[in-house]
């Protein structure tokens, strides 16, 4: 009996995993995403929860400050620790290859990278800087994953 109920369960997973994979963006492309991004990227840089830059065109949106008077994610801080190691790689990977400068064309677009929102840009316009929606482009992989798990459980 044990045996079907793991089995159903890797059935169910993979399942959900190629579903969610198929409809992945690999962007971000909402504003609460780009919040557990952004205090992903603090820890990863300073090992803190911090958020240091503010979403630009929707100041204060999802942000509540400290008693320490620095500003901080109102969304759950797992994800964001989940997604620190897959962050990291992302990072040496492009450090290492600069693969971004290869595939430029093909990234998605992130909508809430520095002012720039993708409603505002017509659908040829491209960012001068395409590194920072090609981290986003990796991490958003781990969504499919971390969904797929939740469908699980």
């Amino acid at each position: 009996m044990e045996v079907s109920r793991v089995f159903a369960s890797v059935i169910l997973f993979f399942s959900a995993l190629c579903i969610y994979s198929i409809t992945n963006y690999g962007g971000i492309r909402e504003a609460d995403s780009e919040i557990v991004f952004r205090v992903t990227e603090s820890l990863a840089a300073r090992g803190d929860f911090e958020v240091t830059s503010q979403l630009n065109s929707w100041r204060g949106f999802g942000v509540a400050p400290g008693k320490n008077g620095k500003l901080y994610s109102v969304f759950g801080p797992l994800q964001s620790v989940l997604l620190v190691p897959i962050l990291k790689i992302a990072q040496k990977l492009k450090m290492v290859t600069n693969w971004p400068k290869d595939f430029e064309k093909i990234i998605p677009i992130s909508y809430w990278v520095n002012s720039w929102k993708g409603d505002s840009f017509g659908f040829n316009e491209r960012p001068k800087k395409i590194e920072p929606h090609a981290l986003r482009f990796l991490v958003s992989w781990a969504n499919p994953i971390f969904s797929a798990a939740g469908v699980v459980l």
